[in-house]
Order: structure tokens, then C-alpha cells, then sequence
């Protein structure tokens, strides 16, 4: 299954990483500035109890037509 993340801001690649960093396949949309720091830095995901996850590996896209293939789109 593919997943979509339409508007990825924080709230969208916090969804969007913790999906990738278990094992799904995630295309994420959103501005080209936050890409940008995402392709620079990667993902740094934190929780309340102190689990956390790095994610590095982002599809990412300014296009939401790189939504077609996806079975679900988050919005």
C-alpha cells in the first residue's frame, strides 16, 4: 500500500515519518522550502515518552499529481 501526505507541514511529516519509519511507502507534498531543509537535514521525529525515530530517505514532491499512484491520501 502507498500513502499520500497532502499539505506535509509539521503535522503531515510527523504522520508521513512515522509511517516510513515503519516500513510503508509515503509520498509527501508540500512547499519547496521545507523540502529543501528535509533533503538537507532529514527527519528528526520525537514522541511525549522520548521514543524517536530518524527518517532520511523522504519522497517528497511540490506536485500533488506525485499523489496518483497512492492507495490512500491523507489531507
Amino acid at each position: 500500500m502507498r500513502w499520500g501526505v497532502m499539505g506535509a507541514g509539521s503535522i503531515g511529516c510527523w504522520l508521513g515519518g512515522r509511517l516510513l519509519a515503519g516500513g510503508a511507502s509515503v509520498q509527501l507534498v508540500g512547499r519547496a522550502s521545507l523540502g529543501d531543509e528535509l533533503a538537507t537535514h532529514g527527519l528528526h521525529l520525537t514522541r511525549y515518552d522520548g521514543a524517536h525515530w530518524d527518517v532520511e530517505a523522504l519522497d517528497w514532491s511540490e506536485d500533488p499529481a506525485a499523489l496518483a499512484d497512492c492507495d490512500v491520501v491523507l489531507v
